[in-house]
């Protein structure tokens, strides 16, 4: 049994939404800008190309890690302000 690091609210599907919306109003990047998906994509690809052909596949896109949203945006009283800078 390994301890709870982090506290779980099952109230959190509007954080990423949330994080977009705040991006857009103050003219900075998404934590789930579109490179992230399209890289993801690719990684599934590259996985299905090696296992047909047998080869290391060559990934040819990158994406910029986003910082972590701030475990303050999981509380209770629903603080996604701090997604606000």
């Amino acid at each position: 049994s390994l301890p709870l690091l982090h506290p779980f609210y099952d109230s959190l599907r509007g954080v990423g939404l949330a994080d977009m919306c705040y991006a857009l109003v103050n003219g900075r990047r998404s934590r789930c800008h579109y490179d992230i998906g399209l890289h993801a994509i690719e990684v599934i690809h590259g996985i299905q190309e090696s296992c047909k052909t047998g080869r290391i596949y060559e990934m040819t896109t990158k994406c910029q890690r986003p910082e972590a949203v701030p475990m303050s945006t999981a509380s209770r009283t629903g603080q996604e302000a701090v997604l606000d800078n």
